[in-house]
């Protein structure tokens, strides 16, 4: 329901800034938020012209992100950087990976597995992206994979063009059974040739999260 606010009067309420923002890596963040009180603007690229409620601005201090995985997990999601269908256009969609995400089916690819790995996988991806000898088609789908987990640094956009080469966008994961954190996307089919330059930088942007990631490695 909607009512009016008395002026000097104030609201209190929580806001789960993880359904919203994707940090990019730890480390202290300016943060403001703002609403409008009819329109959705959370997935809004601008929000010029509108009039809107804001917080006074505030920081938010985000902690290295804390991992466990058992050495066999680790190892079969490092087995399949290796098994990427390099061949195929890469896939990207803009419901992205969370916690809570169910399947209605058992993992059928290399994909599927480092998608459901979520974090984890974002290590492996990561760490591939390290290696100077990844080639470049291999790169491209390990950039899409870490979009597709993550939500951030979106490879088609305007800004790394032919970082990929060709893809396609999918709304949601192949099996997913439950809503995903969605972001601004496209749908539809692309080719294009692949653009090494473009490609590095990219990689360059995502290398700069694997030092905000604690990995802890068991039996």
């Amino acid at each position: 329901s909607r009512s009016p606010l008395a002026p000097a009067r104030s609201l209190e309420f929580s806001v789960p800034l993880g359904q919203y923002v994707a940090w990019p890596h730890a480390g202290d963040y300016r943060v403001k938020l703002l609403y409008h009180d009819e329109t959705d603007i959370a997935d809004d690229a601008s929000v010029a012209g509108r009039i809107l409620s804001s917080s006074p601005e505030f920081t938010v201090r985000v902690l290295p992100r804390k991992l466990e995985v058992t050495k066999a997990e680790l190892a079969r999601l490092r087995q399949c950087i290796g098994e990427l269908d390099v061949d195929a256009a890469v896939t990207l969609v803009s419901g992205h990976w969370h916690e809570e995400l169910r399947f209605e089916r058992e993992p059928a690819t290399a994909e599927d597995h480092l998608f459901r790995g979520g974090w984890t996988s974002v290590v492996v991806l990561l760490d591939a992206l390290r290696d100077q000898g990844l080639e470049p088609k291999r790169r491209a789908v390990v950039l899409g994979m870490l979009w597709n987990i993550v939500g951030l640094h979106n490879p088609t956009s305007s800004v790394h063009a032919g970082a990929l080469g060709a893809y396609r966008w999918l709304a949601t994961w192949p099996g997913a059974i439950q809503p995903a954190r969605r972001s601004m996307a496209e749908f539809g089919d692309q080719r294009g040739e692949l653009d090494l330059a473009a490609q590095r930088k990219l990689s360059e942007l995502w290398l700069a999260l694997r030092d905000g990631i604690e990995l802890s490695v068991t039996d």
